[in-house]
């Protein structure tokens, strides 16, 4: 599984370096268009909705039913959140010239800012809202 990870940037360091590094800054802002909305999501996710507690034993639990499984492993308003933290980063961004778009006042220049605030708030209110998602209480954190 390593070999699969290391190949392709194995492969661009030894037969495209000059391109790559070149274009280097437009590498981490594509980059940052789904990690500024993945960090909104966990934030939002540790600190708001499980008021920072977390059950590490739940994490490795598996089967139906449980803390963190979800819609069959996946947290769909978490997906709905990072599809909202994307598409607001992409319309802070303009993506030719990878600078802020005009349009937006002084405080929502920063692409990153606005994708992580649209995805914190987003995930937030859909958690809680239309999921029902539930904070973990001390008597929860030590359950088998």
């Amino acid at each position: 599984m390593l070999l699969f990870t290391i190949m392709p940037v194995a492969c661009v360091g030894i037969f495209i370096p000059e391109l790559f590094f070149a274009k280097f800054g437009n590498f981490l802002a594509l980059i940052g268009v789904a990690f500024a909305p993945l960090c909104g999501i966990q934030i939002a996710d540790y600190f708001v909705l499980r008021g920072r507690r977390l059950d590490v034993r739940a994490l490795y639990t598996q089967g139906p039913g449980q803390l963190y499984s979800f819609w069959g492993g996946f947290n769909p308003a978490a997906m709905a959140a990072l599809a909202a933290g994307c598409a607001t980063y992409v319309l802070l961004l303009n993506l030719l010239t990878y600078r802020s778009s005009s349009w937006q006042s002084a405080s929502h220049r920063i692409p990153p800012g606005g994708g992580i605030r649209c995805s914190g708030i987003f995930h937030r209110r859909l958690a809680r809202d239309a999921f029902g998602a539930r904070r973990i209480s001390q008597s929860s954190m030590g359950r088998t």
